[in-house]
């Protein structure tokens, strides 16, 4: 029986509610029709697989698996063959859970240093996030494990995300925002794509009708699963008549009758509904019958995510070749991140590593030697002077000093996003005292996205390990003293300082989000208004010297071909980073002076020549025109550039390319944005210009006038402040069990889940509460507390009282 005939069987409530989850991590299974749940798990740095009878939405708890480093580190690799490779460990992770998808990855664009997420996302760069994207998912796949891209689209904040509003004029839509999504579905066919929270022009991601409709399934001819985020549906009949399939977490049976309503009243087809069940069915067909794989696969994986932890390690700064040390050093360690190394971020990437090789215990396997001195407490940023005083007398008596530094748990994750981008003032008053010795300082940099370094000048030596996964002090022992070279290079550029981000001040003020910058994001906008940065766009060092010679670029119908020599000039193996940037001669549209078009690590074996050879689509010169509102190809001179950075360039040559003549009209008070250096002086009537229309401004909500969108933030009444109170009180309970337990991994899951539910909590809404709930809040009973929120007491207390009622001894998927 194939599924069409399978599908024929079921009543229409049961078509419905194949729609909507049934926990939190599975749909609905139908044993009349054998038809088995989908089962899925975060995330894109490893598995996230819940324990059978976890807590609802747990974030502190799941099964064991393999940590992978951060998505950012994995990206700064800039290794395709070692991310495929990674997929395929995590699809046989998945397969030994017993998972069908796969909530990753993640390609989202860092366009602010601030966004809590960056960790979780690869690049300021949309062909950069697609590549590595694109071989995450084939790997995967390959082991008939489906991935889920994500989050579909403009979710580049995370404070504002439930109710905000990304504002994007049409190009840079196109050209920055969605570019990843549609490379990766063209190159790997992704069987489920996930909706963002937030709105992108006015309408809510998951029921928007231009962006999943008439660009996803019609000109990109999608035919996977498209899925909300977790509590991510407003309006389940319209989400479904656009084309949304699957609402997770769901057990919302109002969501189900909603269905059902919409079918009956004829406002949906039944046409349609069969459609998004056949997509599910299909999806659960296919990988129903995986095998389970021996648990040696975790000894791979783990050989795999240290791999990915040593190439994905950028050396920042290494002045007179101060790294690596020589195995006699005896330094002194300061710093507690030494002891308590971060190698994850927080929210739903936050895994329970299979085991943890900490700094600690690298140094313990190798038998090595060290001093350590503790310094400073990661969980304050308050200076601790006993702390202080021990670490400033060891580092008298000591030659050279590793300090470490980043951020702690409380500052960057999913659900909230940093306040600035300094370092912990604790962290920072002890390396100031310690530079003060006169002692040579290196500085091991742990977070998942740029910092200020004021210090950078005094310092020898700077390694940034990102957030290396559970092999992250294996990889840092290698680095340090040399048995591997950090061969990673930076996937977003590091301003000087957090004022020289573009329409820095406006980030995160409001839930309208405008994107006043257009394309003119990350080194789109550093590179083409000529502005200082700390580092820029691809920069990474070496141990090794390494020299190019005899570059060359050539066109072949379609294709440029790029060829060059590296010659390795030490006597240890390296890996080299090539990137290929383009630029055209004359432009008729605004455009950024540069973009990368290509890239390639090579292995290179001691004093060994060895000739590089790109093929580069053409295709990827294409710039966005609103006026055929697509991709073309721009008539005019290109430069072709081989860099090891976009500011480091090794040679370049010309070629002439054949294409349309760009017509886009632009009017006067757009035509600023040919001036990247003049963003500063961007008015709401020249973003207006560009954009085409008036932005709708945010209004926040009235007293005693709350709906279900309003953030808790906003409900000033006695009982609505009461129900904020009680909701962030999750977390903080959370977070304070987890501090008062004893030193271990599930004291730091408890207390980093603690304070990712406090800090999200206060801008979520009540909709978006209880559609994340898996039926722990119904919508009927989340309304009857909106009612007492707005002061509609006597009404609503019965209704809650009925609600409880009905949830104590209902069954949420009865069609009666």
């Amino acid at each position: 029986m194939d599924n069409k005939e399978s599908l024929s069987k079921l009543t229409l409530f049961e078509k419905a509610s194949l729609l909507v989850g049934a926990k939190n991590m599975e749909t609905r299974p139908i044993p009349a029709i054998f038809l088995k749940p989908l089962v899925l798990s975060d995330g894109p740095n490893g598995v996230r697989k819940e324990a059978e009878g976890d807590a609802v939405n747990s974030i502190a708890t799941t099964l064991p698996s393999t940590c992978f480093p951060c998505p950012l580190t994995l990206a700064s690799t800039w290794n395709t063959s070692l991310i495929e490779n990674i997929g395929h460990a995590l699809g046989k992770e998945c397969k030994y859970h017993s998972v069908n998808v796969l909530l990753g990855p993640a390609c989202n664009i860092q366009r602010n240093p601030l966004c809590g997420r960056n960790f979780e996302y690869y690049s300021e760069d949309p062909f950069l996030s697609s590549e590595i994207a694109s071989y995450y998912i084939n790997g995967l796949q390959e082991e008939n494990v489906s991935a889920c891209i994500k989050h579909f689209a403009c979710n580049n904040l995370e404070r504002w995300r439930f109710i905000g509003n990304s504002v994007v004029d049409e190009r840079a839509l196109h050209e920055i925002y969605l570019k990843p999504f549609r490379l990766a579905i063209e190159n790997s066919s992704p069987d489920m794509i996930m909706t963002s929270y937030n709105k992108v022009n006015d309408f809510h991601m998951s029921e928007n009708r231009h962006l999943l409709v008439n660009i996803l399934r019609n000109k990109w001819n999608y035919k996977g699963v498209t899925v909300t985020d977790w509590g991510g549906i407003v309006n389940r009949d319209i989400a479904l008549k656009n084309s949304l399939d699957l609402e997770m977490p769901g057990v919302q049976k109002s969501n189900i009758k909603k269905i059902v309503k919409a079918v009956e009243e004829n406002k949906i087809s039944v046409e349609q509904v069969d459609e998004s069940c056949l997509r599910i069915m299909n999806l659960i067909e296919k990988t129903k019958n995986n095998e389970v794989p021996d648990s040696k696969i975790f000894e791979d994986s783990s050989k795999l995510a240290l791999e990915a932890s040593i190439q994905g390690a950028v050396l920042l700064k290494n002045e007179d070749q101060i790294l690596p040390l020589d195995t006699v050093s005896l330094p002194l360690f300061v710093g507690e991140l030494f002891m308590k190394m971060r190698y994850q971020g927080s929210g739903s990437s936050m895994l329970n590593a299979k085991h943890l090789t900490d700094n600690k215990q690298a140094f313990i396997n190798h038998q090595a030697s060290y001093e350590y001195a503790q310094g400073y407490e990661i969980e304050s940023d308050r200076s601790n002077h006993i702390l202080e005083n021990y670490a400033l007398d060891k580092a008298a008596g000591s030659s050279l000093i590793v300090y470490f530094m980043g951020q702690n748990d409380e500052t960057e994750s999913e659900g909230y996003d940093r306040d600035n981008m300094s370092l912990p003032a604790n962290q920072l008053s002890l390396l100031n005292k310690l530079l003060a010795l006169g002692k040579k300082v290196i500085v091991v940099l742990y977070g998942g996205a740029p910092v200020e370094l004021p210090f950078f000048d005094k310092i020898k030596g700077l390694l940034y390990m990102g957030l290396p996964g559970q092999e992250g002090g294996e990889a840092f022992f290698n680095i340090l003293y040399g048995l591997r070279e950090p061969s990673g290079h930076l996937t977003e550029t590091w301003p000087l300082k957090y004022e020289d981000v573009p329409f820095g001040k406006e980030f995160n003020s409001s839930p309208v989000e405008k994107y006043k910058e257009s394309i003119y994001v990350g080194y789109r906008y550093y590179e083409t208004a000529k502005k200082e940065v700390r580092f820029p766009f691809g920069y990474g060092l070496s141990y090794a010297k390494v020299r190019y010679d005899n570059y060359k670029v050539t066109k072949e119908e379609d294709n440029i071909i790029v060829s060059f020599d590296l010659i390795n000039k030490s006597e240890i193996k390296t890996q080299v980073l090539s990137q290929i940037y383009a630029s055209i001669l004359h432009s008729r549209i605004p455009r950024p002076s540069q973009e990368l078009i290509g890239f390639i690590k090579t292995d290179v074996e001691p004093l060994e020549t060895k000739k590089v050879t790109l093929t580069i689509p053409v295709k990827r010169l294409e710039v966005y025109s609103t006026s055929i509102h697509d991709f073309t190809l721009e008539d005019g001179l290109y430069t072709i550039s081989l860099a090891s950075d976009i500011r480091t360039i090794i040679d370049s040559e010309n070629i002439q390319i054949k294409g349309s003549q760009l017509t886009d009209i632009i009017s006067e008070k757009a035509k600023i944005y040919f001036k990247p250096s003049a963003l500063d002086f961007v008015e709401e009537e020249n973003f207006e210009a560009l954009l085409g229309r008036k932005v709708t401004p945010y209004i926040p909500a009235k007293k005693k006038q709350y709906t279900m969108e309003t953030p808790l933030i906003e409900m000033k009444t006695l009982i609505g402040k009461q129900v904020a109170k009680m909701f962030i009180n999750i977390g903080l309970k959370q977070y304070k069990k987890g501090k008062k337990m004893k030193i271990s991994l599930e004291r730091e899951r408890e207390m980093k889940a603690g304070v990712f539910l406090y800090k999200m909590m206060p801008y979520n809404c009540l909709r978006s509460i209880a559609y994340s709930s898996a039926g722990e809040l119904q919508e009927d009973l989340a309304n009857a507390i909106l009612g007492l929120c707005n002061n509609h007491i006597l009404k609503c207390v019965k209704i809650v009282c009925l609600a409880l009622r009905r949830r104590k001894k209902g069954d949420l998927f009865s069609d009666k």
